[in-house]
C-alpha cells in the first residue's frame, strides 16, 4: 500500500515554465514530499512513449537492458528542473513508487524542483 503525504502540496503556474509544484507549508531536509504509484512502461513501448508530448512527465526506470519508463501519478511528475534542485526523486523499484524527497528546508511557498538527469527536450 501506498500512503498518501502529509505534506500539503499544490499545482500552480509558473511563468515561463507552465505548471509546477509548490510546498504550501514548510518542508525539513529529509521529508517525503510526496509518495506515488507509478505504472512502469516496458522497454520496447517506452520507446514509441518517447515520441510523445507527454514524455516530459514520465521518469526513467532502471539501468542498462532492463532500462524502462515509468508514469508518476502525482504531482511529482510536473516537478520543474533546477541545476541546483531542493528535492530529489528516490525510486522504490520493489514497489512501484517514487518519493519526493526535500533536499533542503523549503519555505511555504516555494516552487519544489528536481534535476532532470536525461534532457531531451527544452527546459524552461
Amino acid at each position: 500500500m501506498i500512503e498518501k503525504s502529509k505534506i500539503d502540496i499544490q499545482v500552480k503556474a509558473y511563468p515561463g515554465k507552465g505548471r509546477g509544484v509548490c510546498t504550501m507549508e514548510k518542508v525539513r531536509e529529509g521529508d517525503v514530499i510526496e509518495r506515488l504509484p507509478v505504472l512502469v512502461i516496458e522497454p520496447e513501448i517506452y520507446q514509441v512513449v518517447r515520441t510523445l508530448p507527454f514524455i516530459n512527465h514520465t521518469f526513467v526506470w532502471g539501468d542498462g537492458a532492463k532500462r524502462a519508463g515509468a508514469i508518476g501519478f502525482g504531482f511529482s511528475s510536473l516537478c520543474n528542473h533546477s541545476p541546483e534542485p531542493n528535492a530529489i526523486v528516490r525510486k522504490d523499484y520493489a514497489n512501484d513508487a517514487m518519493e519526493l524527497i526535500a533536499l533542503r528546508e523549503i519555505p511555504e511557498g516555494e516552487e519544489v524542483t528536481i534535476k532532470y538527469h536525461n534532457v531531451f527536450f527544452k527546459v524552461a
